[in-house]
């Protein structure tokens, strides 16, 4: 599980630093982005189920162009990282809407949640907060400064805040097609 750990953190360190000298490859294409994450939710509801998280999605056909590995990854992450740092019995809400020409994507979680004050760090690289989100899954503090790093590649904007139901909340807007 060591050996396996690191590798995954060697393979994250790798990536960041290709998107930091604009290394990581792209190939846009028109995708509905409903569609998309709706697969991905379809991929984590059962292992939601199992830890008694609840989660609900929400969402309007909204095209973008996106990479779609690279899409994967993103939805991916964030709602690994939700289902990892959301107590039992909790809940997960995912929206997706249409806002001007924008795509909103948000992914909120119940308890625990994270300070205003530590919301912005959590996309610097290795950064981890002090409290029961911190090394509870053994995570390294790269994923959402991946996800930020593929999310302004494809021309949008990702922001943290403390969530109405007691965790996290990400809100993510791509531009439309």
């Amino acid at each position: 599980q060591e050996v396996q750990r690191l590798r995954f953190l060697i393979d994250d360190l790798y990536e960041l630093s290709l998107s930091d000298i604009g290394g990581m490859r792209y190939e846009y294409r028109k995708t509905d982005l409903a569609v998309h994450l709706q697969s991905t939710l379809d991929a984590i509801r059962t292992r939601a189920s199992e830890r008694g998280i609840e989660l609900n999605f929400t969402s309007e056909s909204v095209s973008v162009e996106a990479d779609q590995n690279r899409l994967d990854q993103l939805l991916q992450n964030l709602l690994a990282n939700a289902l990892d740092y959301t107590d039992a019995p909790g809940k997960i809400e995912v929206a997706l809407y249409k806002s001007g020409d924008m795509a909103v994507l948000r992914v909120e979680d119940s308890a625990p949640g994270v300070g205003r004050e530590d919301c912005e760090k959590l996309f610097e690289p290795l950064y981890r907060v002090e409290s029961s989100r911190s090394r509870r899954t053994g995570g390294a503090g790269l994923g959402l400064a991946i996800c930020r790093k593929i999310v302004e590649a494809h021309g949008g904007r990702i922001s943290a805040a403390p969530s109405s139901l007691g965790g996290l909340c990400i809100n993510i807007e791509l531009p439309v097609v």
